[in-house]
């Protein structure tokens, strides 16, 4: 567990990134100091259910491979995660 202002110096660099592959990258650096080795990401507009709208209109970002990712949504398998909905 990194101390109280390595942890700030940290998100500093975060909050000073230039490109979403920078930020996530510094994201996943920093979740690693807590032993958090996946995170699955997602942004969609849908407010409608359970749905989460057009595919192509959703940001993700997950540490899966990108097949295994675009499998694990095209098959439904995201409905199963414990923070979906």
């Amino acid at each position: 567990m990194p101390s109280n202002s390595a942890l700030l110096h940290h998100i500093a660099r975060i909050l000073k990134g230039s490109s979403y592959g920078e930020v996530w990258a510094l994201l996943l650096e920093g979740m690693g100091f807590f032993g958090i080795t996946g995170v699955h990401y997602g942004l969609t507009r849908s407010r409608f259910g359970m749905s989460v709208g057009d595919l192509q209109d959703i940001l993700f970002l997950s540490t899966l491979g990108r097949q295994d990712f675009t499998d694990y949504i095209e098959t439904g398998q995201h409905w199963r995660w414990p923070h979906y909905r």
